[in-house]
């Protein structure tokens, strides 16, 4: 039986979306917020898609959460500022680390599982019969902080 994979959509959309401004997403005057599973808003037929979770510019820390479609490929690819935390919500992920996809080096990564993605190291993807939803947080480092200023 021939397996049909769906590409991921191109992968600068998909980072830009990920790394789009999230406005209005901010912590209250003390820095607690809420949010219910139904208050995020997936859009049928997207391969790939983040929603914003919560942002604290104060800490420099960003949290979105992230569905891939069943049947995707992600390209190796890497991110240029901060540090990123990664817990698989639900489906299972496949990873791999490295500059090129190699399907031998996929590790399973069930629900609950975590990991994490420094700024400049690449890595790559696969999701199976189900989707993969993934809760991303996202630190910036001092460095990178400065690069945005003015």
């Amino acid at each position: 039986m021939t397996r049909h994979r769906r590409a991921a959509p191109p992968l600068l959309a998909a980072l830009a979306l990920l790394c789009s401004p999230l406005p209005g997403l901010t912590a209250g005057g003390g820095g607690e917020f809420t949010l219910t599973p139904d208050q995020l808003a997936w859009q049928d037929g997207k391969t790939t898609q983040a929603l914003p979770v919560h942002a604290d510019p104060a800490y420099q820390v960003v949290t979105r959460r992230v569905r891939i479609a069943p049947g995707t490929d992600l390209p190796p690819h890497g991110h240029e500022r901060g540090y990123r935390i990664v817990t698989v919500v639900s489906g299972t992920l496949l990873l791999g680390f490295g500059e090129r996809f190699d399907a031998a080096a996929l590790k399973a990564l069930p629900p609950g599982s975590v990991f994490s993605e420094h700024s400049g190291h690449k890595h790559f993807a696969r999701t199976l019969q189900e989707p993969v939803v993934l809760q991303l947080t996202e630190i910036q480092t001092a460095a990178a902080a400065q690069e945005k200023r003015p």
